[in-house]
């Protein structure tokens, strides 16, 4: 029984030993194969408690490595979960934006999980979206930009044209159809016409008096010709004139290009002279042209 279990089993080696000792004390041990036993056998014990250890510190540290990742993948889900909402009621490319930084975020913090996993190939899925929707904006932009140069373009030579259509009604006489040219340009888009273009839009205004041949001068008093004139005040622009004619009290008139095209001036008669009337008839007199 002691050769047998002498190696692996000490402790049956040690009771064999006992009981001969005790049948047979003459054939004991000797000291040294005694000692040699004990040390195996405390060599073993010493095993058997490392091993319990670091039996007991595996199964500790996989313990805590499960409770770690069963937070870390709950934590995970929340972010998956959360990254998927932002996706659901995107609408724009900076939202998307943000769902794709979020999915990746879940990526960062927990690479170890599932939902990292999931995230991964969402975030993924993500900016291919987001590249998709930038190019095809790209595109649109590009497009929308040339269709609005066409557009401008197209305009200002309307525009060009129709204020050279004006200036030989104007320079025929026909100030109130080259009144009614300028007057359309108002209804376009002029924010995008060069302002050396707009500087040369003018509102023909057909001066004329009641009745007809007064005189007409500017604020300089210089004269500008006999009514009806025809006068070409810019946007913004102020024309002061003076109306006079003999018999008629003069006239101030402000001319605007909101003027109207064809502005009638009511001259009011004035008599050449003023009398003095005797004091007794002055409750009959009566005061008329």
């Amino acid at each position: 029984a002691i050769a047998i279990s002498g190696k692996n089993a000490p402790d049956i080696a040690l009771r064999a030993e006992k009981i001969l000792r005790t049948l047979s004390p003459d054939h004991r041990l000797d000291e040294k194969s005694l000692e040699e036993l004990l040390q195996r056998q405390t060599d073993i014990e010493k095993k058997k408690v490392q091993i319990r250890t670091l039996r007991f510190s595996a199964i500790f540290v996989f313990g805590i490595l499960t409770v770690f990742q069963f937070s870390a993948e709950w934590r995970a889900r929340g972010m998956f979960a959360a990254a998927k909402q932002i996706e659901n009621n995107a609408s724009e490319i900076s939202e998307l934006i943000t769902a794709a930084e979020a999915y990746e975020r879940v990526r960062q913090l927990h690479p170890w999980t599932i939902a990292a996993s999931n995230s991964s190939k969402e975030g993924e899925r993500m900016r291919a979206l987001v590249n998709k929707e930038v190019t095809t904006e790209k595109d649109a932009l590009i497009s929308s930009r040339e269709e609005a140069r066409v557009q401008r373009h197209s305009l200002r030579k309307h525009v060009e044209n129709t204020i050279e259509q004006a200036k030989e009604l104007l320079k025929n006489g026909s100030a109130i159809e080259a009144r009614t040219l300028f007057d359309q340009i108002e209804n376009y888009d002029t924010d995008s016409l060069p302002p050396g273009l707009l500087a040369e839009i003018q509102y023909p205004v057909v001066v004329d008096s009641i009745p007809a041949g007064a005189r007409i001068l500017d604020r300089d008093r210089k004269f500008l010709g006999t009514s009806p004139v025809i006068l070409t005040p810019k946007k913004g622009q102020v024309l002061e004139v003076f109306l006079e004619k003999n018999g008629c009290r003069s006239r101030k008139l402000k001319v605007t290009s909101q003027s109207v095209p064809h502005l009638y001036v009511s001259m009011v008669r004035s008599p050449e002279r003023t009398l003095s009337i005797a004091e007794p008839a002055q409750s009959l007199a009566v005061l008329g042209d």
